[in-house]
Protein backbone atom coordinates (compact mmCIF):
# COMPACT_ATOMS: atom_id res chain seq x y z
CA UNK A 1 0.00 0.00 0.00
CA UNK A 2 1.64 3.46 -0.76
CA UNK A 3 -0.11 7.06 -0.07
CA UNK A 4 1.41 8.71 -3.09
CA UNK A 5 -0.39 5.39 -5.54
CA UNK A 6 -3.73 6.20 -3.43
CA UNK A 7 -3.56 9.81 -4.41
CA UNK A 8 -3.78 9.12 -7.91
CA UNK A 9 -5.93 5.96 -8.46
CA UNK A 10 -9.90 6.21 -8.96
CA UNK A 11 -12.52 6.51 -6.40
CA UNK A 12 -14.34 3.12 -5.09
CA UNK A 13 -17.91 3.95 -4.49
CA UNK A 14 -19.86 1.34 -2.18
CA UNK A 15 -23.45 1.24 -2.22
CA UNK A 16 -24.70 -1.67 0.28
CA UNK A 17 -28.24 -2.89 1.22
CA UNK A 18 -30.22 -4.64 3.84
CA UNK A 19 -28.85 -7.93 1.59
CA UNK A 20 -25.53 -8.05 2.84
CA UNK A 21 -26.46 -8.63 6.55
CA UNK A 22 -28.47 -11.57 5.85
CA UNK A 23 -25.33 -13.54 6.47
CA UNK A 24 -25.53 -11.97 9.83
CA UNK A 25 -28.98 -13.30 10.87
CA UNK A 26 -30.61 -10.05 10.01
CA UNK A 27 -33.56 -10.62 7.81
CA UNK A 28 -34.03 -7.79 4.97
CA UNK A 29 -37.63 -6.18 5.75
CA UNK A 30 -38.99 -7.14 1.74
CA UNK A 31 -37.94 -11.05 1.38
CA UNK A 32 -40.47 -13.72 2.23
CA UNK A 33 -39.69 -14.13 5.04
CA UNK A 34 -38.49 -10.10 5.97
CA UNK A 35 -39.76 -7.72 8.79
CA UNK A 36 -42.69 -6.31 7.08
CA UNK A 37 -44.60 -9.50 7.09
CA UNK A 38 -45.64 -8.94 10.99
CA UNK A 39 -46.16 -4.94 10.67
CA UNK A 40 -48.15 -2.83 8.05
CA UNK A 41 -45.53 -0.38 6.68
CA UNK A 42 -47.87 1.68 6.42
CA UNK A 43 -48.01 2.46 10.12
CA UNK A 44 -44.54 1.84 11.24
CA UNK A 45 -42.26 3.51 8.56
CA UNK A 46 -44.59 6.12 7.41
CA UNK A 47 -44.02 9.73 7.80
CA UNK A 48 -47.43 10.69 6.86
CA UNK A 49 -48.92 8.19 9.58
CA UNK A 50 -46.31 7.37 12.55
CA UNK A 51 -47.26 9.96 15.08
CA UNK A 52 -51.25 8.17 15.28
CA UNK A 53 -48.99 5.02 15.36
CA UNK A 54 -47.19 6.21 18.40
CA UNK A 55 -46.74 3.41 20.43
CA UNK A 56 -46.57 0.72 17.62
CA UNK A 57 -44.02 2.24 15.55
CA UNK A 58 -41.76 2.23 18.96
CA UNK A 59 -42.20 -1.52 19.36
CA UNK A 60 -41.31 -1.73 16.41
CA UNK A 61 -38.23 -0.10 16.00
CA UNK A 62 -37.66 -1.53 19.72
CA UNK A 63 -37.35 -4.82 18.72
CA UNK A 64 -35.22 -4.27 15.72
CA UNK A 65 -32.52 -2.57 18.30
CA UNK A 66 -32.48 -5.37 20.72
CA UNK A 67 -32.06 -7.47 18.59
CA UNK A 68 -29.11 -6.64 16.62
CA UNK A 69 -27.58 -6.21 19.86
CA UNK A 70 -25.78 -9.26 19.72
CA UNK A 71 -25.31 -8.88 15.87
CA UNK A 72 -22.17 -9.43 14.52
CA UNK A 73 -20.32 -8.57 11.21
CA UNK A 74 -20.08 -10.93 8.76
CA UNK A 75 -17.04 -10.99 5.62
CA UNK A 76 -18.85 -8.88 3.89
CA UNK A 77 -18.68 -5.84 6.13
CA UNK A 78 -14.69 -7.08 6.89
CA UNK A 79 -13.87 -6.92 3.48
CA UNK A 80 -16.06 -3.52 2.96
CA UNK A 81 -13.82 -2.56 5.84
CA UNK A 82 -10.49 -3.39 4.41
CA UNK A 83 -11.07 -1.83 0.93
CA UNK A 84 -11.50 1.54 2.84
CA UNK A 85 -7.90 0.79 3.65
CA UNK A 86 -6.63 0.18 0.61
CA UNK A 87 -8.83 2.71 -1.96
CA UNK A 88 -10.30 6.35 -1.50
CA UNK A 89 -13.57 4.67 -0.70
CA UNK A 90 -16.70 6.20 -0.10
CA UNK A 91 -19.50 3.97 1.85
CA UNK A 92 -22.98 4.56 1.41
CA UNK A 93 -25.31 1.89 2.87
CA UNK A 94 -29.08 1.81 2.73
CA UNK A 95 -28.84 -0.23 5.90
CA UNK A 96 -29.62 0.74 9.51
CA UNK A 97 -27.97 -1.05 11.53
CA UNK A 98 -23.77 -0.09 12.39
CA UNK A 99 -22.67 -3.77 11.51
CA UNK A 100 -20.20 -1.43 8.81
CA UNK A 101 -19.13 0.42 11.80
CA UNK A 102 -18.34 -2.68 14.12
CA UNK A 103 -15.91 -4.13 11.54
CA UNK A 104 -14.33 -1.03 10.92
CA UNK A 105 -15.10 1.50 8.79
CA UNK A 106 -15.14 4.87 9.35
CA UNK A 107 -17.17 8.06 7.97
CA UNK A 108 -20.33 5.97 7.06
CA UNK A 109 -23.12 7.76 5.13
CA UNK A 110 -26.11 6.33 6.38
CA UNK A 111 -28.35 7.53 3.53
CA UNK A 112 -31.42 5.99 5.57
CA UNK A 113 -30.28 6.97 8.88
CA UNK A 114 -29.60 4.62 11.75
CA UNK A 115 -31.12 2.06 14.18
CA UNK A 116 -28.97 2.88 17.24
CA UNK A 117 -30.23 7.05 17.05
CA UNK A 118 -33.39 8.79 18.57
CA UNK A 119 -33.95 12.10 17.33
CA UNK A 120 -36.72 15.08 18.69
CA UNK A 121 -39.33 16.42 16.86
CA UNK A 122 -39.55 19.46 18.69
CA UNK A 123 -38.49 22.22 15.24
CA UNK A 124 -36.50 24.25 17.70
CA UNK A 125 -34.84 21.58 19.93
CA UNK A 126 -33.69 18.78 16.87
CA UNK A 127 -31.52 17.03 19.41
CA UNK A 128 -30.04 13.58 18.00
CA UNK A 129 -28.72 10.90 20.37
CA UNK A 130 -27.62 7.12 20.61
CA UNK A 131 -29.71 5.19 22.24
CA UNK A 132 -27.65 2.11 21.49
CA UNK A 133 -29.72 -1.08 21.60
CA UNK A 134 -31.79 -0.65 24.32
CA UNK A 135 -35.58 0.29 24.40
CA UNK A 136 -37.37 3.73 24.23
CA UNK A 137 -40.41 4.34 26.45
CA UNK A 138 -42.70 5.62 24.59
CA UNK A 139 -44.87 6.42 27.46
CA UNK A 140 -42.98 7.92 29.53
CA UNK A 141 -39.48 8.75 27.68
CA UNK A 142 -38.51 12.13 26.85
CA UNK A 143 -35.92 14.04 24.49
CA UNK A 144 -32.72 14.35 27.03
CA UNK A 145 -32.05 18.05 25.70
CA UNK A 146 -35.29 19.31 25.98
CA UNK A 147 -37.65 17.32 27.70
CA UNK A 148 -40.13 16.74 24.33
CA UNK A 149 -42.37 13.87 24.94
CA UNK A 150 -42.50 13.25 20.75
CA UNK A 151 -39.40 10.89 19.65
CA UNK A 152 -38.66 9.64 16.65
CA UNK A 153 -36.30 6.43 16.11
CA UNK A 154 -33.71 7.87 13.79
CA UNK A 155 -33.87 6.24 10.51
CA UNK A 156 -35.84 8.10 7.23
CA UNK A 157 -39.46 7.02 6.97
CA UNK A 158 -41.90 6.81 3.85
CA UNK A 159 -42.62 10.30 3.27
CA UNK A 160 -39.93 12.14 4.82
CA UNK A 161 -36.66 14.21 3.89
CA UNK A 162 -34.01 11.79 3.43
CA UNK A 163 -30.93 14.69 3.82
CA UNK A 164 -28.13 12.07 2.78
CA UNK A 165 -29.47 11.95 -0.71
CA UNK A 166 -27.70 15.17 -1.52
CA UNK A 167 -24.18 13.73 -0.95
CA UNK A 168 -25.58 10.74 -3.23
CA UNK A 169 -26.25 13.12 -5.70
CA UNK A 170 -22.86 14.55 -5.45
CA UNK A 171 -21.17 11.51 -5.42
CA UNK A 172 -22.43 10.12 -8.21
CA UNK A 173 -21.91 13.09 -10.51
CA UNK A 174 -18.64 13.50 -9.61
CA UNK A 175 -17.81 10.15 -11.18
CA UNK A 176 -14.99 9.58 -14.02
CA UNK A 177 -13.82 6.98 -15.71
CA UNK A 178 -11.51 5.95 -13.41
CA UNK A 179 -13.81 5.29 -10.35
CA UNK A 180 -15.63 1.63 -9.38
CA UNK A 181 -19.22 1.62 -7.97
CA UNK A 182 -19.94 -1.53 -6.32
CA UNK A 183 -23.84 -2.20 -5.35
CA UNK A 184 -24.35 -5.38 -3.01
CA UNK A 185 -27.07 -6.89 -1.95
CA UNK A 186 -30.11 -4.70 -2.81
CA UNK A 187 -33.19 -4.76 -4.65
CA UNK A 188 -33.09 -1.12 -5.97
CA UNK A 189 -37.23 -0.86 -5.27
CA UNK A 190 -36.66 2.26 -2.86
CA UNK A 191 -33.37 3.34 -4.55
CA UNK A 192 -33.39 2.79 -8.35
CA UNK A 193 -29.64 2.68 -8.33
CA UNK A 194 -28.97 1.28 -11.92
CA UNK A 195 -31.50 4.61 -13.22
CA UNK A 196 -29.21 6.99 -11.34
CA UNK A 197 -25.74 5.08 -12.50
CA UNK A 198 -27.16 4.63 -16.64
CA UNK A 199 -25.47 7.80 -17.68
CA UNK A 200 -22.52 7.62 -15.46
CA UNK A 201 -19.05 6.92 -16.25
CA UNK A 202 -17.05 4.31 -14.44
CA UNK A 203 -16.99 1.01 -13.80
CA UNK A 204 -20.21 -0.62 -12.34
CA UNK A 205 -20.44 -3.85 -10.40
CA UNK A 206 -23.71 -5.46 -8.50
CA UNK A 207 -23.84 -8.27 -6.57
CA UNK A 208 -26.91 -9.36 -5.43
CA UNK A 209 -27.87 -12.96 -4.34
CA UNK A 210 -29.87 -13.45 -7.41
CA UNK A 211 -32.10 -11.83 -10.61
CA UNK A 212 -34.55 -10.10 -9.62
CA UNK A 213 -38.26 -11.21 -11.31
CA UNK A 214 -40.64 -8.63 -12.37
CA UNK A 215 -44.83 -8.81 -12.58
CA UNK A 216 -44.05 -10.70 -15.65
CA UNK A 217 -41.90 -13.61 -14.36
CA UNK A 218 -39.18 -11.59 -16.50
CA UNK A 219 -35.80 -12.51 -14.80
CA UNK A 220 -33.91 -8.62 -14.78
CA UNK A 221 -31.00 -6.99 -12.81
CA UNK A 222 -32.39 -4.77 -10.77
CA UNK A 223 -34.74 -2.40 -11.82
CA UNK A 224 -33.60 -3.48 -15.68
CA UNK A 225 -31.65 -0.54 -16.87
CA UNK A 226 -28.49 -1.77 -18.37
CA UNK A 227 -25.86 -0.10 -16.61
CA UNK A 228 -23.67 -2.77 -15.47
CA UNK A 229 -20.35 -3.43 -16.20
CA UNK A 230 -19.80 -6.64 -14.22
CA UNK A 231 -23.35 -8.58 -12.44
CA UNK A 232 -22.14 -10.82 -9.94
CA UNK A 233 -24.79 -13.49 -8.02
CA UNK A 234 -24.39 -15.45 -5.03
CA UNK A 235 -23.72 -14.33 -1.88
CA UNK A 236 -22.48 -10.89 -0.60
CA UNK A 237 -19.43 -12.89 1.55
CA UNK A 238 -18.15 -14.68 -1.74
CA UNK A 239 -18.89 -11.69 -4.15
CA UNK A 240 -17.13 -9.52 -2.17
CA UNK A 241 -13.95 -12.04 -2.61
CA UNK A 242 -14.32 -11.67 -6.60
CA UNK A 243 -14.77 -7.62 -6.33
CA UNK A 244 -11.28 -7.83 -4.14
CA UNK A 245 -9.47 -9.26 -7.22
CA UNK A 246 -11.38 -7.06 -9.60
CA UNK A 247 -10.23 -3.73 -7.52
CA UNK A 248 -6.90 -4.89 -7.86
CA UNK A 249 -7.08 -4.32 -11.49
CA UNK A 250 -9.19 -1.63 -11.85
CA UNK A 251 -7.64 0.54 -8.76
Amino acid sequence: YNEDRRRYMGKLIVFTGSGISVESGVPTYRAKEGLWNDYDVTKVCDMRTWLDNYDLVHEFYNKRRVELGPVKPNPTHEIIAEWQQNYDQTLMPQNVDDLHEQAGSTDVIHLHGELTKMMCMDPVCGHRWDIGYTEFDAENGSCPACGGKVVKPGVVFFGEMAPKYAVLDKVLSELTDDDVVVVMGTSGQVVPIDYYLLDKPGYKILNNLEMRTNDHGIEMAMNGFSCWDQEIYMTSSKGAEIITRVLKTRL
